[in-house]
């Protein structure tokens, strides 16, 4: 809602005022100054255009837009340029994610950067306390499971629930590791 804004497109031989979500492909755009150009575009005809593409290409320079594109970039306009200076119009020809604004943004969220070094270190490190928790548990328990075979000599009366408390003691040692 917030980038939400009114412009003017030529659509079915009249003048309208539409959202820039509402615009599409074949529409005339009515391009003026000040204008944040929301669509790619063909410059059907135009005077004294200039627009800064510098969220497009870097470049911090108006470039001089025209129909014949003699002596200036031509007549091709991107969406996320701002127009400068003069008016004209321009047929859309891509709209939303398709243009060239749209692609970037949509590979720049798309794209997960790699791990840092540190990210590495402690994705190792977690794996290690990981190994040395697992086997500090299965020690723990080991240990005292041939403890109880020993002190038990024979008398096997409620191992079930003995051994069953030493694995909860191995498991519990491993989760305090993790």
């Amino acid at each position: 809602m917030k980038a939400d804004r009114s412009v003017q497109v030529v659509r079915d031989g009249r003048e309208q005022t539409v959202s820039i979500f509402d615009v599409v492909v074949g529409d005339i755009f009515v391009v003026k100054a000040g204008e944040l150009l929301p669509c790619d575009g063909l410059l059907l005809r135009g005077s004294g255009l200039k627009c800064d593409e510098s969220a497009m290409t870097g470049e911090s320079l108006e470039v001089p837009k025209s129909v014949g594109g003699e002596g200036h970039s031509g007549p091709y306009l991107t969406a996320g340029a701002q127009v400068t200076a003069g008016a004209g119009s321009m047929i859309v020809l891509t709209v939303g994610p398709h243009t060239s604004f749209g692609k970037i943004i949509t590979d720049l969220e798309d794209a997960e950067p790699p791990p840092t070094p540190l990210q590495e270190k402690l994705e190792t490190l977690a794996k290690m306390i990981g190994l040395v928790g697992v086997a500090g548990g299965v020690l723990i328990f080991l240990v005292l499971l041939i403890a109880y075979l020993i002190h038990a000599k024979g008398n096997y009366h409620g191992a079930f629930g003995s051994i069953l408390s030493y694995f909860i003691i191995g498991i519990t040692i491993i989760i305090i590791f993790v």
